[in-house]
């Protein structure tokens, strides 16, 4: 128990130290403990399978949220499709404002 208290405990102290300097560099310590708090919490023996379930699933909400994020950003800086996105927003803010 002393050992699971302490890995919480410097991982949170990681976190809050990284987080206002580097924020990507303070997710590689926020995901494991999220992971790590959520096993150990949750009462249920620990089980390598169901911890590479997690991890599994972790890493691919992790790539779908890149994958949006990239494309947003494409919109966003694209020239040749903010023209008809911007006037579909004024489209929808006429209508439903």
């Amino acid at each position: 128990m002393i050992d699971q208290s302490l890995t919480v405990l410097i991982m949170m102290l990681f976190i809050e130290n990284l987080v206002d300097r580097h924020y990507g560099l303070a997710v590689i310590f926020i995901t494991p403990l999220t992971i790590f708090i959520a096993e150990y919490g949750s009462g249920l023996p620990f089980s390598e399978q169901a911890y590479q379930v997690v991890m599994r699933a972790r890493l691919y909400d992790t790539a779908i949220g890149c994958l949006v994020g990239l494309a947003g950003g494409v919109v966003m800086h694209s020239t040749n499709l903010r023209v008809p996105l911007q006037r579909m927003e004024n489209w929808l803010l006429a209508r439903f404002s």
